[in-house]
């Protein structure tokens, strides 16, 4: 999907990233006989009030390489530095990707002790398709994993068994930065 940010012109700031359609939907009924000029029109006062909530917020966005794939690989690093890659099934919700894995795992242990990790789309089998991203890793309370799990059973519908995920305590938040340069 296509995303179009709405700027204040006057602030030079992004006031949300949205989809292209609606964007485009509104902007043709407001704009009529002003010459396209957003910031000047009805819209323009819609989308700042619409938007307020995210207003001067710095926008962080899952990468189009990353959105929409079935498998990330999710690279982990051990205290000597070496980084451990894993397949792993994700969701996405709003501008933050999330897992959920057993706490008796390794990957768990390596982000208790560091929450940098890379993530790249990838095969089932692990084979990165394409370029990785920096991110930060969460291990997030019990009381936000609801967000999470409802995520992953929407995406995956072998999530919803609960007798196969009966081990999966633990859901993990990743924010993704920036690109890294080669593997």
């Amino acid at each position: 999907m296509d995303l179009q940010c709405l700027r204040d012109r006057q602030r030079d700031t992004v006031i949300r990233a949205v989809p292209c359609y609606e964007v485009d939907l509104f902007r043709n009924a407001f704009t009529a006989g002003n010459g396209g000029d957003v910031d000047d029109t009805l819209f323009g006062r819609f989308a700042k009030r619409f938007f307020a909530a995210n207003y001067n917020r710095k926008m962080a966005t899952i990468p189009a390489e990353i959105h929409g794939q079935k498998y990330i690989s999710l690279a982990t690093f051990r205290k000597s530095g070496v980084a451990v890659y894993t397949p792993i099934w994700f969701a996405e919700e709003g501008d933050k990707l999330y897992f959920m894995t057993n706490s008796k795992l390794g990957k768990v242990k390596r982000l208790r002790n560091n929450s940098r990790v890379k993530v790249a789309p990838c095969t089932i089998r692990g084979k990165i398709t394409g370029p990785e991203f920096e991110a930060t890793a969460r291990i997030l309370p019990a009381a936000e994993a609801g967000r999470a799990r409802q995520a992953i059973r929407a995406k995956y519908w072998l999530a919803r068994l609960p007798w196969l995920w009966r081990n999966s305590d633990t859901d993990v938040e990743i924010v993704v930065g920036s690109v890294v340069a080669g593997r």
